[in-house]
């Protein structure tokens, strides 16, 4: 719009459109004029501020150029003064030496200036702290002449004043390389050497830079501090080498602080101040200097002046000590600066430690480095306020740290170990009948050590804990690694007792404890993981259940260190509460390993049923056997029953029944190649929770195969339905499935209903006879597999007489207690009596203690009523119980 004239705008809009333009136009006019008057007005100030500044400034120089008039008519008043002073010593000496002219004085004060660098030179060469403050209080001396030479000599003697200016050159230099000197000397020097020499150190550093206690204790403080920061710098030493000089610097600064600053109880001075004292106003002079003065001619002497025959250094800082607060708070900030810089230097060098051992040498030698010097608690309460040890300061928390995370690295190495070899181990071991069932001509009957309760790997115990050698090989590794970590801390606490013991320990344990639960973790989650798949071998499932229970029963080192959180060092071992023995971490840890085994079995157990059952061909059997009545007939035993019938008419009618004696063979065959896997893998070492687990699949197997069966009834008649009927109740009294009594319920009503009424009636109480019977004979066949429970309901006396025909003789005699042999694949209470192991306790109980601990959380209180054994039992017993079979 703004290239529209008048004319064209009125074509083109109407009177308000251009009404409402003309509005914005002279809005925005508006709006410029108001930003050009603030520029305008920001503008005006930034002039007037900066005129401001520039009267400032003006002002501000003005004072500065009075102020240097000030210095200079200052330097010149003094350069008057001085002159004045020389004059009247000048006049004063001659007076006192009759006809010695100033000129003599002159030349004897230029000859005593050239060759004082000599003497200079001499002390610097020598190296040596004793050295050094004849060597300042000669420069010191030097530099006073030469200022007085420069007033002396008039303008006209252009050969001596030519000769006076390379003099000050020189001198220039030679305080440059005293400083260097000093400070070199101050970064190595051996604070273990005599106090004399460090007092000459820090007297000649405080003349030299004319400076005051506090500043020489700041020089000295700071010194050392870059000596221990060079230190760690050298690469000819070795880390122990460094740490244990480190930690001696550090103490012996803060009782060179005590010795040279501290001044003395009494009010007394300080040991620095009272030699600046001596060396600023007493009588003292190097011996060199005076040597030199005495191989001079007569007039040498007596030309030179009093104030320098008897020098005495220009000290303008005040003689006093530090207050103990200023002390205090100096050495303090110090030590924190010199702990920190000396604790990154230790973490970094405490890194390259590989090993417990290396560390207690570490500390080791440390400890003796700091326990060679000289009393400590009253030296570091007067420097820093407060008694502290430079051992636990400076070096202690870097060695814990590292200890700790080396014992998490070792306890995880040992059982990541395991965890590697495991799968190796099983590939290369033999068949598990040869290792648990061959009895071999080195077995021995020592079963443990009464030490430690290790077990030998070719004991029998060995064999009756169904524990593989390769199993033993493992948990032997694990044992004596572990062992070796609890000695090397050992060795390291023993160095020197501290507090820290019980975090050690407790690190230790609680390493255990975290591998052991992540270990039982693998070892679960890759159980679980295989069950699916069924890729991995029943063999390699054992093996790795008994791993983890081998852990808690054949590695005493395990449990050490598990405990070790809770142990009393001076409580002796056989006094100890059981509740120490058995801490709750090693329960828990304990738990985590016996749930790793439990969900191995368990899974074994399902496989090893599941594999029984497709070789044995269960179903294909039961099938079979419908169509085939002969050969059930042929195959099975039956008890005959002969009964009498009235009829109406009165007669009496003789007839016999058929009951079953015996399993069908389908069914013993399933139990007994189950029984033969089962104990093949140490079926007499199997939880009792394994054990349901078995009987449960069993049954599972035989349910699901008579459901089959069952399904189509026309081709079975009654005598098979008894049969199958003995079965069912048969199995379900040896197997006992705790969720199989519904089935079996069902399958009860079904069979029944197969039968007569009138002989089913008549033959319930001869079949429950009979199943008895069958239980008992068959509890120590089919034991492996059996739950505990029913075998000990088979022990017991059934409390009946059978009516009719002898009673069947039985396998083995018939007692509440089973299993006196632990190699028998059956398992409950042991008899009393039998042979003892060298430790005064009963062998069977001995072995089998801390197996039934880890298992008691996975069964219930169950407390089965015991039967009375005969006489004649007990005489069996004992008639072939032998030394093989008395320690298993």
């Amino acid at each position: 719009m703004a290239g529209l004239d008048v004319d064209s705008m009125f074509r083109q809009f109407s009177v308000p459109k251009i009404r409402e333009i003309e509005k914005q136009v002279k809005g925005d006019i508006e709006t410029k004029k108001e930003d050009l008057r603030q520029m305008v007005g920001r503008r005006y100030r930034d002039i007037i501020e900066a005129a401001d500044n520039i009267r400032d400034m003006k002002q501000m120089a003005d004072h500065i150029m009075t102020s240097i008039r000030d210095v200079q008519n200052g330097f010149d008043k003094l350069q008057l003064l001085q002159q004045q002073l020389v004059t009247a010593q000048q006049r004063a000496h001659l007076k006192g030496h009759g006809k010695v002219d100033s000129e003599l004085v002159r030349d004897t004060q230029l000859k005593l200036l050239l060759d004082v660098p000599e003497l200079i030179w001499e002390c610097l060469d020598a190296d040596s702290p004793d050295t050094l403050l004849p060597a300042i209080w000669c420069l010191l001396l030097a530099e006073n002449v030469r200022h007085g030479l420069m007033v002396q000599l008039p303008e006209d003697a252009g050969d001596k004043r030519s000769l006076l200016d390379r003099q000050t050159r020189q001198l220039r230099k030679l305080r440059i390389a005293v400083t260097e000197q000093c400070d070199r000397i101050f970064r190595a020097v051996d604070l273990e050497t005599s106090q004399s020499a460090l007092l000459d150190e820090l007297c000649a550093m405080a003349l030299l830079e004319n400076a005051s206690i506090a500043d020489v204790l700041g020089k000295f403080l700071s010194l050392r501090k870059d000596y221990i920061v060079t230190l760690f710098k050298e690469s000819d030493c070795s880390s122990r080498e460094q740490m244990s000089r480190c930690a001696a610097t550090i103490q012996n600064t803060i009782l060179a602080v005590f010795n040279v600053f501290v001044p003395p109880s009494g009010g007394r001075e300080s040991a620095l101040l009272h030699s600046l004292r001596n060396a600023v106003q007493g009588e003292w002079q190097p011996v060199v200097f005076a040597a030199f003065v005495e191989e001079q001619s007569r007039t040498f002497k007596n030309a030179l002046p009093n104030d320098v025959r008897h020098f005495h250094p220009d000290y303008k800082a005040a003689l006093t000590d530090m207050t103990s607060a200023q002390l205090q708070k100096a050495c303090s900030h110090w030590l924190q600066e010199s702990l920190s810089v000396g604790r990154n230097e230790i973490v970094r060098l405490v890194d390259f430690c590989e090993s417990i051992d290396s560390i207690s040498a570490l500390k080791k030698s440390v400890i003796e480095t700091l326990n060679t010097q000289e009393p400590w608690s009253v030296a570091s309460t007067a420097a820093v306020g407060a008694e502290f040890s430079v051992y636990d300061a400076l070096i202690k928390a870097s060695l814990l740290n590292r200890l700790k995370t080396l014992i998490n690295e070792t306890v995880t190495g040992i059982f990541d170990m395991v965890g590697n070899a495991i799968d190796k181990e099983i590939k290369l071991e033999t068949s598990p009948n040869a290792q648990f069932w061959l009895e071999l001509p080195s077995d021995t009957v020592n079963i443990c050590s009464p030490k430690d309760g290790t077990i030998g790997a070719s004991n029998l115990t060995l064999r009756a804990r169904a524990v593989s050698p390769s199993v033993y090989s493992l948990c032997h590794r694990v044992d004596s690694q572990l062992n070796a970590l609890s000695q090397a801390l050992q060795r390291y606490l023993e160095v020197e007792k501290e507090t820290a013991d019980g975090d050690l320990r407790a690190a230790v344990s609680q390493a255990c404890s975290s591998a052991v639960e992540r270990f039982g973790g693998t070892i679960t989650a890759g159980a679980w993981q295989a069950r699916p798949n069924n890729d991995l071998p029943i063999e390699g499932l054992m093996r790795r259940g008994r791993l983890c229970l081998g852990l808690c029963e054949l590695c005493p080192g395990l449990k050490n260190c598990l405990q070790l959180e809770n142990k009393v060092k001076t409580e002796p071992a056989n006094r100890r509460s059981r509740d120490d023995e058995r801490g709750e971490t090693w329960i828990t840890a304990r738990s985590a390993l016996t749930d790793a085994a439990i969900a191995c079995y368990l899974i074994w157990a399902d496989h090893a049923v599941n594999v029984v059952s497709a070789d044995a061909s269960l179903q294909d059997m039961i099938l079979s056997a419908k169509r085939a009545e002969e050969w059930i007939l042929s195959a099975q035993e039956w008890e005959v029953i002969d009964i009498e019938e009235e009829t109406e008419s009165g007669r009496k009618v003789a007839s016999s029944i058929l009951v079953p004696l015996q399993l069908s063979r389908y069914a013993h065959r399933f139990l007994n190649e189950l029984t033969r896997v089962v104990s093949i893998e140490g079926a007499h070492r199997l939880p009792k929770v394994v054990r349901q687990r078995l009987a449960g699949s069993a049954w599972s197997a035989f349910d699901v195969a008579y459901q089959r069966l069952l399904s189509d009834t026309s081709g079975i008649g009654q005598r098979q339905a008894v049969q199958l009927l003995f079965d069912v109740k048969s199995l379900n009294q040896l197997l006992m499935p705790e969720e199989g009594s519904k089935s079996m319920a069902k399958l009860v009503e079904r069979l029944e209903s197969l039968i007569d009424p009138f002989d089913l009636d008549v033959l319930n109480a001869h079949m429950r006879r009979n199943v008895v019977k069958m239980v008992q004979r068959s509890a120590a066949i089919f034991g492996g597999v059996l739950p505990t429970e029913a075998m000990s309901a088979a022990g017991r006396a059934s409390g009946s007489k059978p009516s009719g025909g002898a009673e069947q003789p039985q396998l083995l005699p018939v007692t509440a207690s089973i299993a006196r042999f632990n190699l028998l694949p059956v398992a409950a209470p042991t008899l009393t009596g039998g042979h003892q192991n060298a430790g005064g306790q009963p062998l069977n109980s001995s072995i089998g203690a801390d197996n039934a601990e880890l298992k008691k959380r996975h069964e219930p209180s169950i407390a089965p009523t015991k039967s009375a054994s005969t006489a004649s039992t007990k005489s069996f017993y004992d008639k072939i119980s032998t030394s093989w079979f008395g320690n298993t």
